[in-house]
Order: C-alpha cells, then structure tokens, then sequence
C-alpha cells in the first residue's frame, strides 16, 4: 500500500548564510544561487499558504526545484518519491538568469511564475489536485509577496515595557530579526538594529523563544538558530531609556 503524507513545502535549496557574503565569492556565486537565494522569499511564503490551503496528498511532503542553466526542459522523474524512503521531489529545471537582475518585486514575480509553472507540471504528472497550488499562488499575490512574523510580546519584570520579535524575509533572501518595544498602550517606543536571521521560517520560534528579559534595562535574543559562525550568539539590546 501506497503510504500517503501531505505535500507543505517547497524550496530551492537556497544558501543559507546572508546574501552579502555569497557576493563576496562571485566565483561561487552562479545565477543559480542567485536566483535560488533571491527566491527563498517566495518558497518561503508559498509554502505557508499550501499548508493553510486545501491539502495535497502527496508520497512525500516537500519538492525541491534546482534551478539548472544546463537542462533545456524540466527533468521529472516518472517515479514519486517517498516520505517513507526519506525522499522529497527533487527536480532539475531551466530557469531564466536574466531573472536575477529584475528589479526587486519584479523578480519575486517572475520567481513566482517559475515555482508556479513547475509545480502545476509536477502536479499534473503525479495527478495531484490542481486548485491548492492555484490557491496558493493567489494568495502569495494577495500578500504581495511580503513575509513578516510577529512574535509574542513577553512584559519587563516592571510590566512598563513588552519586548517582541519582528522577522522579515527581503528580495535578497535574507532574514532580520529586529526586538520591538511596547509601552502599556502598544505603542512601539524602540526598535534594535536589524539582526542576520537564516530565511527558514520554521526557525522563528527558535528565536521568539529566545528572546529574555534581564532585569527591567534590557533584552537579549538568539536571531541566527543554525549552523554559522553566529549560531548561538546571544544579542543584548537595551530598552528605552536605558
């Protein structure tokens, strides 16, 4: 019997660490990459409204498209891959490397386009339902292509302040953690400065959670949760007026 999961997620295989340091190596920082990191913002959100869609009963939960200059159609394999082998689709596909330079909303469309476009041929090959994706898609559209997470606002030992963590994925496929300061009507009377964050949503409750209070003059937090030379390293930020 064919063991059936629930398609929730879907990737490039985008460098983790920031943008800027990649820039730093051209020689290793190929339109691929490129267009992979610059979209990690668009999987990323189009991921979260497949899970809150219609379900796509799947054999595996996640398809990961490599964008490849070298193949001149998209490589699927007739074989569906599966949860219970440890397996994701994983599928070669051409990609435009003009896409790269595009103005910033620009691309993230056109990035859309391309992760549309390829999982509605994958869908078809693999007879999944079509209108989660079309969904999907739509919403990314509604959202203008915009990813932002709030997280919960923890109080100062004094209950003056709260402090929250605010997580953004830009254009460039880099996240930034800022801590947020309340007063008692909500208003935010500070912010941090921007914070490297990996773009992986699923990491954000890693750094709300480790966001702290010590005493009432100051909050610290983990905003890089993986593998780096930063993982582990706790920020302090001191509240206002301190």
């Amino acid at each position: 019997m064919v063991r059936l999961t629930r398609l929730r997620s879907v990737d490039m295989n985008a460098q983790v660490l920031p943008s800027r340091l990649g820039a730093e190596k051209p020689h290793r920082w190929k339109a691929a990459d490129r267009f992979a990191k610059h979209g990690a913002v668009v999987t990323e959100l189009y991921s979260r409204d497949l899970l809150r869609g219609e379900p796509v009963p799947a054999q595996t939960w996640w398809v990961r498209l490599l964008p490849d200059e070298q193949v001149g159609a998209a490589r699927f394999s007739d074989l569906a891959m599966s949860v219970a082998d440890g397996f994701g689709e994983v599928h070669e596909v051409p990609f435009d490397p003009d896409v790269v330079d595009l103005p910033d909303h620009q691309r993230r469309l056109a990035i859309l386009g391309f992760v549309q476009e390829n999982l509605l041929a994958l869908a078809a090959l693999r007879g999944w339902p079509r209108q989660p994706f079309e969904d999907a898609y739509r919403a990314c559209l509604a959202d203008n292509l915009h990813l932002e997470l709030l997280g919960a606002a923890k109080a100062s030992p004094d209950r003056r302040l709260r402090a929250r963590v605010r997580f953004s994925l830009d254009g460039n496929g880099d996240g930034w953690s800022v801590v947020e300061f309340l007063d008692r009507g909500d208003r935010v009377v500070g912010r941090s400065e921007a914070f490297d964050s990996p773009w992986e949503t699923r990491g954000f409750r890693h750094i709300e959670k480790s966001l702290r209070w010590h005493e009432n003059t100051s909050v610290s937090l983990v905003p890089w949760w993986t593998v780096g030379d930063w993982e582990g390293q706790r920020r302090l930020i001191p509240s206002p007026g301190n």
